[in-house]
Parts: C-alpha cells; structure tokens; sequence
C-alpha cells in the first residue's frame, strides 16, 4: 500500500519492521534519496544503519572506511538533531519529550551495533565461543535497556523490530560455523554459542508478548508469540515463557478458556523442571476453577504444590481459590482455614512484596472467625517460617486485634516483630499501651464506686435487720481507649488486654534494654520540645473561643445540621449576626464557662485579669437559633 501510495515515511516503517534491508537496500536508499532533503531525526537513524551495513558488506578496505565514516557522521548528526529539538521543548519533562528519549537509546544501540558487526567480522569457527562471550556483555546490556512496562505498545514494536535485525545478522554470521552434529561437542557448542541470535530473539518476543497481554492486547500477544515457531533453536526457558503467556492470553478471554485448557494439556512436561511444572499445574488449576470444575481444580492445585513444594505461586494461587470459595459459601469456615494455611504457606515461600496482599487477605479473613476460632487454628498449626519484616505493615492491625481479644497467632508474631525489630515496634506499642492505662484507669473508678455502693447497700441492710442485697453485676459495655478503640469489658480474675500489652512491653525491654532506654528518652523529649509556648497555646484556646463565640444562631440557617453551621465561614457568621436587630451580642453559656476555665489554667500569670469570669447578668440569656 505504501508503494501504491507513493508514501515513503510508511514505507520505511513498512521496511523497518518486516523487510531484510541487506536485501531490500538498494529500494530503501531510492525511498530515501526520493524523500525531502528535510533532515530529521528519524531519518537519521535510517541513514545510519544503510551505513553501518554499507560498511561491513563493503568490497574494499577503502569502501569500508569511508562507510565508517560516513556512519559516524550520521550518528553525530542523528545526535545534535534530537538534542536541537530537546532544546526547543520546555524544560518540565512531558510526553513530547519521550519520542526524543527512544531517539537517543535508538542511537547508542547503533553504536554498540557497531562493536558487534565488528566482532561478526573477526568470527570463524575457531574463536567462536571467544566472540559469542563478547557478545553476551552487549546483549546482556539490551536486555536490561527497555521501556518502562506502561509504556506504549508501538515503543516496543519498533524496540522489538530493530533488534531482531542485529539479531538476523548474528545468526547468518554464526551459523555457517556451527560444527557437524557428529563432531565431538558439536551439539554442545551449537546451543551455547553458534544459536545466541534465536535465543535473544525468542527473548525479545516474549518480552513484548507479556507487555501486549499486560496491555490487554492478547490477539498482539498470541500472534507474535506464532513467532517463535519458526525458530530452529529456542532455550527450555524461553519454550516455557511462551506457553505461559499464551495461556495468560486465553485465560484473559472467557470465550478462549478451553484453548487454552488444550495448550497447557498438550505440553509435553518432560522437559521442565519441578518449579516449571509446577506452574504449569497451578495455570490448568486456575483454567478448571473458572470453569467451574471444583474437585478437578482442587485436585490439580494439590497436584502442582506437590511437585515443588517450595513453589509460592501454587500455595498463593491455591489459597485464592479457597478465597473465591469462601465469598460463595460464606458459613463454611473451613474453607477460610483452607485460605489462610495456604496464604501462609506462600508468604513463607515468597521473598518480595507480594507477600503483603496475601497478608491483607489473611487478616481480613480471621476477622471473620468464630468463637471456636476456627479460621485461628489453621494459623496456630502453621508450622513454616513467618516473614516479619512484612508484618511490620500491619503492626496497628495487629495490636487492634490483640486489645480485643488474647489470640495466640497475634502473639507470636508480635513477640518475633519485637525481638527482631524492636523500634518498629516500640512507639506504637507504647501509645497503645497508654491508651489501655487510661482506660483501665477508668475502669478501676467504675470498680470502685460499684464496691461502695456495695457496702453501703449493705450497711443500710445491717441497720434494718434485713439481709444483705445481692451484688450487681460488673458492667459489659465495652471499654473505650482515647484513640476511640473498644475492648471488651474486663472480667474479675482474668488477665485484662493492659496486661497483655505489658507482657509483649516487658518482652522488648528485656531483649533491648539500652535500645528500649533510648527511645524512651526521645519520647520524653520529643514530648517536652514539641509542646507548644505559652503565646501558641494562647493563640489557640483563642481562636477556639471566637469561633465558638461567633456561631450563627438565627433562623436563617436553622435548615443547617448542628455540625454543618460550624462550617458557615466565620466573616459571614458575624455579618449573620450583626445584622439581626433583635441579637443582644451576649456570649452563650457554655462558652462563658470555657473562658472562666481557660482564665484559671492561663500563663503566664499576668494575663488573667484581662480574661474575669463573666458576671452573673451576662449569664442568663437564651440562645436563639
């Protein structure tokens, strides 16, 4: 189409991707030379592979050195363009200037093109394996050189397209080399070095295949994972790359679940190794689950975790399906307890940070545990290693859960975050700690007025003769900490959650003693360093007061919810007020008893005279809304 239209920009796009430029060279340098002599940057790159291949198919020395030089120049020029129009954008970095950053990777891989071509140039069948090694520094690079992962698909097509030309010219350079099949180590060298050019482009496709699926672009996946195909020579790993993504591709599409059910049943597992199977397993597990063939999947999950048992991905993959189940039958806590052993299980196994949102789940799920403790079980039998550098995360959460109620997993795992690491531990540990002391606090006053009442029920009993009335019951409201945390109520005889809180405290303290003095030092001066001066606390008792003062009270805005009239800015609750014929001006009671109690606890000294209590006349007035 490109011919037919006479395009010559699609035309060399056309050729970039899909035509063999040492074949093609001589129509894409009549496209070129029929082009705008306009120079751009594209162009430039171009221009400067014809040359970088004009100079390594030259027929002369003489014809090879000025190619080089001519290929220099280009890239230069290549170069200084890009970096002209860099000069012309803005200086916050935007999506204009991304094309200029492919332009300029595009450039440094022609110059390390370069090197290579230099070394196909100096290979024969004797320095082979010598030049294959310098090879894999450069390829090793390309490999770590990519687009970010949200970048756009083209960025990768074009990425894609340009490599697989240097790729082409490896493989036509080493393949005349490789040795017969009967010579000996033939085969060995044949799949180390003489088929480096198909493994780095079996790489490459599958790279770009698991960006497409990740796009969500699984007909883009699955057409250039065909690719591979054709291939002579690919590596196990890159043969098992390409079946998983395509079976990720199917499993995205509902309608293509069964093709890809037949991918994963048509591999010949002999090949792969006890982690590549399985994963293979737990793909056709998670095939079955959504076909809704329950006992089959569960039957394969247990298969997969059984060929490798150190295998996370099975344990996460098999745990989330116990997960799906639960949310279906929502009363069978046994299926939870499945959930959460295998959750576990996996973040043992895995050493990243997917270990967090099988955690989140786990959490979520004893909170729906019974009094039985059902789902609590299943973590207590958990016998594997616990990663508590992960549950640092999820330490307010866990402190949350061990105030309400003495669970030994939460116990566990706070005593190992506190002998592993003590000062992530420690400060939110002792706020809850205060918290507690506070609330017990108040609990032994309730305690005691309930003992007094006791006694002088029974004192007035004793003086009438009559026997002594039965005790009242303690009280089983809740507790409610400062932070707004409720606890049970506290049972006579009965360890209370304060002592709980105290054991984990002592257990800290005695593993880091120094560790445990210095943060409570810098508690204390924080406290005493970060407390606001007599003029700021001033300031802000102040500003309280005129706030409250100045509260719209008038019938206009009685339509207003309590909380939402507080909201009224406070220029427009003077205006409101000021306005009104009939508004004396007072001050409502409550906030004269406010002043009369923020004159007596004022500093310094000197200035309570201006703060008098209110007099008696301005105290009773009516508050009108």
């Amino acid at each position: 189409m490109a011919k037919n239209e006479g395009n010559k920009e699609l035309l060399l796009e056309c050729a970039w991707r899909l035509a063999d430029w040492n074949q093609e060279r001589p129509m894409i340098e009549s496209a070129l030379d029929s082009m705008t002599p306009v120079a751009t940057p594209r162009r430039r790159v171009f221009e400067t592979y014809l040359a970088l291949l004009a100079a390594y198919s030259a027929k002369t020395p003489e014809e090879a050195a000025v190619a080089k030089k001519t290929f220099a120049k280009l890239c230069d020029e290549g170069v200084q363009l890009s970096l002209r129009k860099w000069y012309y954008l803005s200086e916050t970095v935007t999506q204009a200037h991304y094309p200029l950053l492919q332009t300029f990777q595009q450039f440094v891989e022609l110059q390390e093109t370069q090197q290579i071509f230099a070394s196909l140039a100096q290979t024969n069948a004797q320095n082979l394996d010598t030049r294959s090694a310098e090879l894999k520094s450069i390829v090793g690079t390309w490999r770590d050189r990519l687009p970010n992962l949200w970048d756009d698909i083209n960025v990768w097509s074009d990425l894609v397209a340009w490599r697989q030309h240097v790729f082409s010219a490896i493989n036509k350079a080493y393949l005349p080399l490789v040795p017969p099949p009967n010579a000996p180590g033939g085969q060995q060298n044949a799949s180390s070095f003489a088929y480096r050019g198909f493994h780095e482009t079996a790489w490459i496709i599958n790279r770009f295949a698991h960006v497409a699926r990740k796009h969500n672009l699984n007909e883009v996946c699955i057409t250039s994972l065909t690719k591979i195909y054709t291939l002579p020579n690919i590596e196990i790993q890159e043969a098992f790359l390409k079946l998983r993504e395509q079976a990720k591709a199917h499993y995205q599409n509902p309608s293509e679940l069964a093709s890809g059910l037949e991918v994963i049943d048509n591999t010949n597992l002999m090949y792969f190794n006890g982690p590549q199977k399985a994963e293979f397993f737990t793909l056709k597990g998670m095939f079955l689950a959504k076909l809704k063939l329950h006992d089959e999947a569960n039957q394969t999950f247990n298969l997969a975790v059984s060929m490798d048992m150190s295998f996370p991905k099975a344990w996460a993959e098999w745990g989330e399906y116990h997960d799906r189940m639960f949310k279906e039958n929502p009363t069978d806590l046994n299926i939870a307890a499945n959930a959460v052993g295998c959750y576990l299980q996996a973040a043992g196994l895995y050493k990243s940070a997917k270990v967090r949102r099988l955690l989140v789940r786990t959490l979520w799920l004893l909170s729906l545990d019974d009094a039985a403790g059902t789902i609590a079980k299943a973590f207590d039998n958990y016998k594997g290693e616990i990663p508590t550098w992960y549950w640092i995360t999820f330490v307010p959460q866990l402190l949350l859960t061990y105030t309400k109620t003495d669970a030994r997993y939460v116990r566990n795992i706070l005593v190992k975050i506190a002998k592993t690491y003590p000062q992530a531990l420690f400060f939110q540990l002792r706020t809850t700690r205060d918290d507690l002391q506070q609330a017990k606090l108040r609990w032994l006053a309730g305690e005691k007025m309930r003992q007094q009442a006791i006694m002088r029920a029974a004192d007035a009993a004793a003086a009438k003769g009559e026997a002594p009335p039965p005790e009242p019951e303690s009280s089983s409201q809740p507790l409610v900490t400062p932070g707004g945390t409720q606890i049970p109520a506290p049972i006579q005889g009965q360890r209370q959650p304060w002592d709980w809180v105290d054991d984990i405290m002592a257990i800290l303290k005695t593993a880091f003693p120094l560790l445990a003095l210095s943060m409570e030092m810098i508690v204390d001066q924080m406290s005493s360093r970060f407390k606001p001066q007599p003029d700021e606390d001033i300031y802000r008792l102040i500003s309280a007061l005129l706030s409250d003062a100045l509260q719209v009270r008038d019938p206009c805005f009685a339509f207003l919810p309590s909380p939402v009239a507080y909201l009224v800015p406070r220029s427009q609750q003077y205006v409101a007020r000021a306005a009104l014929p009939n508004d004396d001006g007072l001050l409502a009671p409550s906030t004269n008893s406010n002043i009369a109690r923020f004159a007596e606890s004022l500093q310094p000294p000197h200035t309570k005279v201006r703060f008098a209590p209110p007099a008696a006349s301005e105290q009773n007035f009516s508050t009108r809304y």
